[in-house]
């Protein structure tokens, strides 16, 4: 993940994340988590499962990305996310991608 290169946040962590977890919910992406395919909803609640019970982790959007939405906390395995062009790559580089697009919009 390369932190370094995202321009710097205009909102709060907090909208931030919640913005972060509509997009994975309306995407037309598929969430892998434990070796289990489930749809972007349930790939979203997940998510705000995983921020409700760690958020002290979550201070900054990027360490909510890092800390929360990259892996397993049960498994330690890495979560996917999966496209509609059947393309797969790793959560947290294509949330940190989102994130970029997202400060980037804001400017």
């Amino acid at each position: 993940m390369a932190e370094a290169t995202l321009p710097p946040p205009k909102l709060s962590a907090e909208k931030e994340i919640t913005l972060l977890i509509s997009i994975v919910e309306n995407s037309d992406a598929t969430f892998h988590r434990n070796g289990r395919e489930h749809d972007a909803a349930d790939g979203a609640n997940h998510l705000r499962l995983k921020l409700r019970r760690g958020g002290k982790y979550a201070k900054t959007t990027e360490a909510f990305i890092v800390n929360l939405a990259t892996k397993s906390s049960w498994s330690g395995k890495r979560y996917e996310i999966e496209l509609a062009d059947g393309s797969r790559q790793p959560l947290g580089d294509w949330l940190t991608e989102q994130l970029r697009q997202l400060r980037a919009a804001g400017e």
